[in-house]
This record gives structure tokens, C-alpha cells and sequence, in this order.
């Protein structure tokens, strides 16, 4: 989340917050806070017609809606606002109903007659979550620039590999560099050894450079990151990073689940009896399960979170595209351990 501009000066205030979403998180976060009246400006493109409506353009304008109802696309990140224009427009009648379509990276003012402070924290930690890790992985003809961290796992840019330029590759990690703890050169290939050379010479950028056996040359790189970050070998570049920790916690769980592990359980029946016994010490959760794209489903997953935090539970939420998020979706996607067992 990037907060522009904070007009409000407390909780219980009337203002006005100008800011974007950066992520389909942040899309879950403002679904959070929206309420009907709230006024919401943003640009969006309308069909206007002109010369006596002989002809019709598309342009954008500048539009205001109180908010009456709402929706959203998780997966996508899309908030669809649908309310009355509120603030006079040359080009759309007061009154008349307009949806508001807001994308990721899209501006947008939200105003409110009373901001809660519920709601300003909800935001202002929104603005602190931030992936990780940036891994950039060479294959021979193609770098893949992968974000590790905010409990997922994606592919973000994508730059051709030229031995004899560098640039394109450099500008898109100049790019995103700052946005990270922790830059990853991961290849088999010497020309990724080459760039770390070339991006040191160029803008004094230290990388930390993993050389990867011959097997994984052609490796999804999802599959290259699920091998790294889990080799012990690696510890220390990753020692500092939240959603490596919370990996090797569910790598652990697994483990006493093969055990035979009194203290464990899987899914959610069991979770539930673990919930009436006030037992459940550790939640662990795919990333699937936890961000489903429907936004009904999702507030029934936050509401089972809110519930093991109650009990001052742990809360592990595990990509899919590794192996260990993998195996624990192939449990039901939902499972834990026990401070004491009641069975």
C-alpha cells in the first residue's frame, strides 16, 4: 500500500486519504475499511459524445461517487465502487450511477465523516508489508525476476539475457531493488556471475550470487526458489527473512505429522475441536486457502484467524508453489499443532 496524502488528523475525524494499492493484499485491506457514504475520487474513462452526438470519445476524467455498494476481485485485485456522482462534472450528471473500477498501482481518494482508528491502522500497516526477497534467476536466454515474501511466491518482470548488454536487466532491478531486504543471483550459467560483476561496476550492488547444479538449468522458478531457500547451505543469506522462518516452521510440523506427533492436528474439523478445547498452539495455512479470490470466502478465513489469534496462536501462511506448501496442501491446506492434547 503507498499512502499519498493523509488529510485526517485523528480517529473520529472527517478527511480525506489519497493512496493506491500495491498488491491483491491491499485489495483485501481496503474492502476492510469501505463503507456506504464514504465518497471515493478516481480517475476512470467514460464515452462522451460530441458535435450534437455525432461522435463519441472515449476519455478520462476525474469522477466522485458516494459509495453505496461494492465488490471485489482478490485474485485480480480489483475493487469494483458503485455509488451516485457526488461533485459536479462537465462530462456526467449529478446523481447519475457510476462503477468505479480500481486496479492495482491505480490512484484513488477515499473521504470519510469518521475515520476509525481501526481503520487508519489497518492502513498504515498495510503500507509496512513488503516481500522479501528478490531472486533474479538466469536461465540461458532469459532472466526471471521472482518476489519471495508476503507469503507468496511470483514471477514479476521478465528480461531477455544478453552477454554483451546488461542494461535491460540492471534497469529492472534498479527497479524493484529498493523494495527488498534481500537480492538473490541464482543460475547454473556463467553469465549470471557476469551480470553480478557488471552490476557491482556499474552501481556498486553487492548480490548474493547461489550457484545451482546443472539439473535445475531448466527448472520452474518456483521450484529453483523452494530448493534454495530450503538448503542449509543458504541459511544466513535468509536468516533475517519472516516467510523463510515460517517455511522451515511448517517443514517441522511436517515432520512430527510423520511421527506420529501426539500434538498435531489436521483440518478443519480437528482445528475446530482444537478451538472449543482452547488448545491450538500453531496455525498453519496455504496461501491458497488463506487468499481465495471470493471476497465472502476470504472474511471467513479472517474470521478463523482472528479466532487462533484470540487464542494467541501462531499463524504460518505457506505458498503452494514450494515444496513444503505443497505437501501441506496435499493434507487440506489447514492444519497445526497443539499446546496440550485433550483426546
Amino acid at each position: 500500500m503507498i499512502i499519498y496524502k493523509n488529510e485526517t488528523k485523528d480517529s473520529n475525524s472527517h478527511g480525506k486519504i489519497a493512496l493506491c494499492t500495491t498488491n491483491t493484499e491491499d485489495c483485501f485491506c481496503i474492502s476492510q475499511i469501505l463503507q456506504e457514504n464514504d465518497k471515493i475520487n478516481s480517475k476512470t474513462t467514460r464515452k462522451v459524445s460530441f458535435d450534437g452526438g455525432k461522435t463519441q470519445k472515449k476519455i478520462k476524467i476525474s469522477l466522485e461517487i458516494q459509495l453505496e455498494s461494492f465488490s471485489a476481485d482478490l485474485e485480480h485485485g480489483i475493487l469494483y465502487l458503485k455509488g451516485k456522482v457526488s461533485k459536479e462534472n462537465e462530462f456526467v450528471s449529478l446523481g447519475s450511477y457510476h462503477t468505479l473500477n480500481i486496479e492495482i498501482e491505480q490512484k484513488f481518494t477515499i473521504e470519510k465523516n469518521n475515520w476509525t482508528s481501526f481503520e487508519l491502522k489497518l492502513l498504515k500497516d498495510a503500507t509496512k508489508i513488503s516481500p522479501e526477497v528478490l531472486f533474479l534467476i538466469f536461465y540461458e536466454n532469459t532472466c526471471n525476476f521472482m518476489s519471495f515474501g508476503n507469503s507468496q511466491n511470483k514471477v514479476i518482470s521478465k528480461c531477455d539475457v544478453n552477454k554483451k548488454n546488461f542494461k535491460p536487466i540492471l534497469n529492472t532491478l534498479l527497479l524493484h531493488i529498493n523494495n527488498y531486504k534481500t537480492n538473490v543471483v541464482v543460475s547454473c550459467f556463467k553469465t549470471a556471475e557476469q551480470f553480478c560483476v557488471y552490476a557491482y561496476k556499474q552501481n556498486k550492488i553487492e548480490l548474493n550470487f547461489i550457484q545451482l547444479s546443472s539439473d535445475l538449468k531448466n527448472a520452474p522458478a518456483s521450484k529453483i526458489v523452494s530448493k534454495v531457500i530450503l538448503n542449509p547451505a543458504y541459511k544466513e543469506i535468509f536468516a533475517n527473512c519472516k516467510y523463510y522462518k515460517d517455511i522451515l516452521e511448517c517443514k517441522k510440523y511436517l515432520n512430527k505429522i510423520k511421527e506420529g506427533n501426539e500434538k498435531t492436528f489436521l483440518g478443519f474439523k480437528e482445528l475446530k475441536e482444537a478451538f472449543d478445547y482452547g488448545a491450538i498452539e500453531n496455525l498453519f495455512i496455504t496461501d491458497i486457502l488463506y487468499r481465495p479470490s471470493s471476497l465472502e470466502k476470504r472474511k471467513v478465513i479472517e474470521r478463523l484467524i482472528n479466532e487462533a489469534l484470540s487464542f494467541r496462536a501462531k499463524i504460518f501462511v505457506v505458498p503452494v508453489e514450494n515444496e513444503v506448501g505443497e505437501e501441506l496442501d496435499k493434507l487440506g491446506g489447514i492444519a497445526g499443532t497443539l499446546s496440550f492434547t485433550y483426546k
